[in-house]
């Protein structure tokens, strides 16, 4: 009966047992809580997180097959005049990955000191337009303007991290072949790793010729 009752006293110490496992109880209880709701602000973030471009009706097709070796513009004229494509760019590299990154570069003001790895990806002048990406100074490539060969599209991130206050019209030098580029726009950032990781600074380059590069993107009719 004293049992039952729980009227058994067997020495002040006897309740710690019971006492420290409320409090594990509850101290797991928090813990798992807030690991809760930090894994929900984090897929929020990512899936909330501006990207820089519009992924709607964006297709990706890999062209390193030799087989399409200088039928690159044949094919885009035809895809084109089938009227399922709205738009069609090449680019040596997808949208959702980096796959080169280069040092070695200098500009005005930079601290010699100071060792940065750029993304770098080559594009078509109808990029910008096929994954509609948002300028914020400047102008977009064109094959209207010749010295587009010898110019460069900056991100944000590398803006910020030059430091000029106005960079278009500004000089980048790679330092191994001391050749030149024209900065001629800004872009906003866009995610091409990880939505959780930091936007990687990038450089984009002007080639006009589609068989020189890898990836075609097809932005189809909505």
């Amino acid at each position: 009966m004293k049992v039952l009752k729980g009227t058994i006293r067997l020495g002040k110490y006897a309740s710690l047992p019971r006492k420290a496992l409320v409090v594990v109880q509850f101290t797991v209880s928090i813990v798992l809580v807030i690991g809760t709701v930090i894994v929900y602000q984090q897929l929020q973030f990512a899936q909330n997180r501006p990207i820089g471009y519009d992924k709607e009706n964006l297709v990706r097709i890999p062209m390193s097959d030799p087989n399409f070796n200088n039928n690159k513009q044949i094919m885009k004229e035809e895809i084109l005049r089938s009227g399922v494509a709205e738009k069609i760019a090449f680019s040596s590299s997808p949208v959702t990955a980096i796959w080169d990154n280069w040092g070695g570069f200098t500009w005005k003001g930079k601290d010699p000191k100071s060792e940065s790895s750029f993304a770098v990806t080559y594009i078509n002048e109808d990029y910008g337009s096929t994954i509609k990406w948002k300028i914020k100074r400047g102008r977009d490539f064109s094959s209207e303007f010749s010295t587009d060969s010898a110019a460069v599209i900056i991100n944000e991130s590398a803006a910020r991290y030059i430091g000029l206050q106005n960079p278009i019209g500004e000089f980048i030098t790679n330092d191994d072949t001391k050749q030149k580029m024209q900065i001629i726009a800004v872009v906003e950032d866009v995610i091409a790793d990880s939505p959780y990781d930091p936007v990687k600074m990038a450089f984009y380059w002007y080639i006009k010729n589609p068989n020189d590069l890898s990836e075609m993107l097809i932005k189809s009719q909505s």
